[in-house]
């Protein structure tokens, strides 16, 4: 079923989602910068601030734009000439996109991880998965429980 844009967005209030991202974002952005602390010998140097808000901004908006996309359910939209693919597809992708190469920079994606040593990534480690083993002890983000489904 194809929904108006405004449509697609009822649901959950807009503060109880942004409390969710913003709780996430925090909890990511801690454990980056212990992460970079550990990296650079105790402290963060000042430079890197600039890095770490783009990265908090861009990781906040992917989690937007993908939590909005998860209570939609709706890839298509209405559009003026019929159904268009949702607009949040896009702003994710580009999200996406900016926020691996924030990563990048701070050394936290696999490729730069591997040519600073910070971790030797298995064949089949995903630069996410190589992340949450070195910053929080975990082997895949599979690990993390599954929400339960209501209904």
């Amino acid at each position: 079923m194809v929904k108006s844009q405004a449509e697609a967005f009822k649901g959950t209030t807009n503060k109880y989602r942004m409390m969710v991202i913003n709780r996430e974002v925090n909890r990511v952005m801690k454990s980056v910068k212990t992460f970079l602390e550990k990296k650079a010998g105790g402290n963060i140097p000042p430079e890197w601030s600039i890095s770490l808000t783009l990265l908090e901004t861009y990781l906040r908006q992917f989690l937007m734009a993908t939590k909005q996309l998860e209570e939609t359910e709706d890839l298509l939209v209405e559009g003026k000439r019929g159904p268009v693919p949702n607009a949040l597809l896009n702003v994710q992708a580009h999200a996406a996109t900016r926020l691996e190469k924030a990563m990048s920079e701070l050394g936290l994606s696999l490729k730069s991880s591997k040519k600073l040593g910070l971790s030797e990534p298995k064949k089949d480690e995903t630069a996410l998965d190589a992340f949450f083993k070195t910053t929080m002890g975990m082997e895949s983000t599979m690990e993390m429980e599954p929400e339960e489904d209501e209904g």
